[in-house]
């Protein structure tokens, strides 16, 4: 538990609210992660072709490409998970091996960052 979080149980204030706070904190650090790692393809290619270009195409790389390879997984996920009934060890298996395996094909063969993919997956299963 965070600060804020016990500073709003201590206040008492409604559930909703915390929830909103928490996830304009996730979203500023996506932001973050974002800029940090545009700013770094800068630097890596200073001199190098057209900037313009580099950039929008990683900002539409990690924003659109992230969200949607999570998207895919997830849906994949859930189509195994639903072919199974009453097997925890199996639901827990798949759901393990799915969320390392985007990571690891998001981040090692598309370049995508794991901020963005793995939120995506796990939405996918609610």
């Amino acid at each position: 538990m965070n600060i804020t979080q016990l500073l709003f149980e201590w206040i008492g204030t409604s559930e909703i609210l915390t929830v909103m706070i928490e996830g304009e904190s996730l979203f500023n650090d996506g932001v973050a992660i974002l800029m940090y790692e545009i700013f770094l393809e800068v630097v890596k290619n200073t001199g190098e072709g057209n900037l313009g270009v580099t950039i929008v195409r990683m900002f539409c790389q990690i924003t659109l490409g992230g969200p949607l390879f999570g998207w895919f997984t997830g849906k994949v996920c859930v189509f195994f998970l639903s072919r199974i009934f009453n097997d925890p060890p199996v639901e827990v298996s798949i759901t393990l091996v799915s969320a390392y395996l985007t990571y690891f094909i998001g981040e090692s063969f598309l370049g995508n960052n794991e901020t963005y993919s793995l939120p995506s997956s796990a939405q996918c299963g609610q």
